[in-house]
């Protein structure tokens, strides 16, 4: 079933009023439709962020890390990370 059959809103009315506009116009429905999108792709975005601080953060960690092994091993960081052509 589809779930506009459990939209039910004015059969028991003896108001006939016009019914809301979420419910009869389509335009609204969509406008509801792309600002509930627009608010998970925010919050997504949000998480975005975090987890690429977190990342930014790890990989800063490892640069370190690596770069001290290599100063312990009295090998130049430069012959290291160039190689000639």
């Amino acid at each position: 079933m589809d779930d506009i059959i459990w939209q039910d809103v004015g059969l028991n009315d003896d108001n006939w009023e016009d019914p809301p506009r979420w419910l009869c116009d389509a335009k609204v429905r969509s406008g509801i439709l792309a600002m509930l999108d627009l608010d998970r792709c925010e919050e997504e975005e949000s998480r975005l962020r975090h987890e690429r601080r977190a990342m930014q953060e790890w990989f800063s960690e490892e640069w370190d890390t690596v770069n001290a092994a290599y100063e312990n091993t009295g090998v130049s960081v430069f012959t290291c990370y160039h190689t000639p052509y």
